[in-house]
């Protein structure tokens, strides 16, 4: 497609696996293997089942890529209360 890094690529953190906080440091540690062509890529976005925003920032932070905010997600979940 011969597109440069500005064209990103969303990824969902994944699954908790009964231990949130270590599938957080897995998440991490792979990303840490990834080629650095595929890091620059990658964002992730929070969702609305197991990692929310403040997770998703929480990595952001420790492996310095962007988050991208799914507002749908939030008032999705407010339409129906």
């Amino acid at each position: 497609m011969k597109l440069d890094d500005s064209a990103k690529i969303q990824i969902h953190v994944g699954g908790v696996y009964g231990d949130k906080p270590g599938s957080i440091e897995r998440f991490i540690t792979r990303f840490h293997e990834l080629d650095n062509s595929i890091k620059r890529r990658l964002v992730i976005e929070n969702d609305d089942k197991m990692y929310d925003l403040n997770d998703c920032l929480n990595i952001s932070g420790q492996i310095h890529i962007p988050v991208l905010f799914d507002a749908f997600i939030i008032s999705s979940t407010t339409w129906h209360k």
